[in-house]
């Protein structure tokens, strides 16, 4: 089992993907966020909050597009 950290993600401090979860190419994933289960952030996005399982989110800061729970970030 593994998670996928594209060229220059960033991940800070205590930050934590989970299994099967990606962090596209320049994004960054502050300190204390979790990633879920096959969750994605999407290329250049800046996450701020935990990212529920299977949830994809974008942007700076990243919003979830799709999947996940009604918000998906917590």
């Amino acid at each position: 089992d593994f998670a996928t950290l594209a060229v220059g993600a960033t991940l800070c401090g205590g930050a934590c993907l989970e299994t099967g979860a990606y962090a596209g190419a320049r994004s960054v994933i502050r300190d204390g966020v979790i990633v879920g289960t096959g969750a994605v952030v999407g290329l250049g996005s800046a996450l701020f909050g935990d990212l529920k399982p299977g949830a994809v989110a974008v942007g700076c800061p990243a919003r979830v597009v799709r999947g996940g729970s009604e918000s998906g970030l917590s």
